[in-house]
C-alpha cells in the first residue's frame, strides 16, 4: 500500500473527555480559539489557554479501578469529506501488532463505539486503537499517555483505493522517501488540553530506534501543504519499536513509544505530560 500522506490518519485518546484539534496556544496570541477546516486545516489563531502546558513534568495519575474507551471513527471519501465509518472493527490493543486484545467492538451507523470497562489492576494501561474495515487502510492510533481513566478515542481512516488520490509527499517535500518500502509514522503534538500545536517553528521532534535517529527525520508537512499545519511525518522508518518525543518552548514533552508497521498507518500523539 502506498504511504503518501497518511499523516492525515489520526487516532487520539483524550483521558477524561473528548479530544479536539482546534488551533492551540501560539505564543503571545490572544485571539479566539481557531476552528478546524477540512483535513485538519486551521482557522483563526488560537488563544493562550490557561495552563495549556501545565501538565508538563507532572507525575502519572493513580489509575481508576476500571476504564472505558468510547469515541467515533470517521472515513474520508474520494472528495476528502468526512463521514462515519459504520461496521468498522475497533480493537483495544496492548503489545506489538495487537498481541493482546483487551476488547473488540463494532462501530454503529454513526461511527460510534464503546469498549470496556477494562480493569487496570492498579496500573495504567498502555493501550491503543486498531481500526480495520473492508477496503480501508488499517489504522493504529497511539494515545499520548497510558490509560488511567475513562478515555475518548477517535480515528480518521482512508479507503485503500483513495490513498493514491492524496497529494504525493515525495513531490511536495523534496528529499523525502515516502513509499520506499519501510514504515511511515504520522505525528501530532498537542498541549495539555489536547489542542494541536501549530506553532511548529518552536517545535523540535525526535524519532529514534534503539537510541539512534530513525527514518528520514520528522518532516513538517505544513511547510509544503498549508492545510496540514501541525502535522509531521517520518518516512522510511524501519519496522519495530519507535520512540517519539518533542520539545516546545524549552519544555521536553512525554515520550511515546509506538510500533512502526510496514503497510499500515501508524499515528502518535505527543503531549506535555499525563
Amino acid at each position: 500500500m502506498s504511504k503518501l500522506t497518511t499523516i492525515l490518519v489520526a487516532g487520539l485518546f483524550a483521558c477524561g473527555g473528548s479530544s479536539n484539534t482546534t488551533t492551540p496556544d501560539a505564543p503571545g496570541s490572544n485571539g479566539s480559539n481557531g476552528s478546524n477546516g477540512s483535513n485538519g486545516s486551521n482557522g483563526s489563531n488560537g488563544s493562550n489557554t490557561a495552563g495549556a502546558l501545565s501538565c508538563n513534568g507532572n507525575t502519572a495519575p493513580t489509575p481508576a479501578a476500571n476504564v472505558t474507551v468510547s469515541g467515533n471513527i470517521q472515513l474520508v471519501n474520494s472528495s476528502f469529506a468526512l463521514g462515519p465509518l459504520g461496521s468498522g472493527t475497533v480493537d483495544i490493543c496492548t503489545g506489538d501488532n495487537c498481541a493482546t486484545k483487551l476488547g473488540t467492538v463494532m462501530t454503529d451507523g454513526s461511527g460510534n463505539f464503546t469498549a470496556g470497562p477494562f480493569p487496570t489492576n492498579g496500573t495504567a494501561i498502555p493501550a491503543y486503537l486498531r481500526v480495520t474495515a473492508s477496503m480501508d487502510a488499517t489504522t493504529f492510533g497511539y494515545p499520548g499517555a497510558p490509560l488511567a481513566a475513562n478515555a475518548s478515542g477517535q480515528a480518521i481512516v482512508f479507503p485503500t483505493s483513495d490513498l493514491g488520490l492524496l497529494p504525493d509527499i515525495t513531490i511536495a517535500i523534496p528529499g523525502s522517501t515516502c513509499g520506499s518500502g519501510n514504515a511511515l509514522i504520522g505525528i501530532e503534538v498537542t498541549d495539555c488540553d489536547n489542542k494541536l500545536i501549530t506553532d511548529t517553528a518552536n517545535l523540535t521532534i525526535t524519532v529514534t530506534q534503539n537510541g539512534a535517529p530513525a527514518g528520514d527525520g520528522p518532516i513538517d508537512v505544513g511547510k509544503a501543504l498549508a492545510s496540514f499545519n501541525g502535522f509531521f511525518i517520518d518516512c522510511n522508518v524501519p519496522a519495530g519499536p519507535t520512540t517519539i518525543n518533542a520539545t516546545y518552548m524549552g519544555k521536553t514533552f512525554l515520550a511515546n513509544t509506538v510500533n512502526a508497521v510496514v503497510g499500515d498507518a501508524t499515528e502518535a500523539i505527543i503531549r506535555p505530560g499525563y
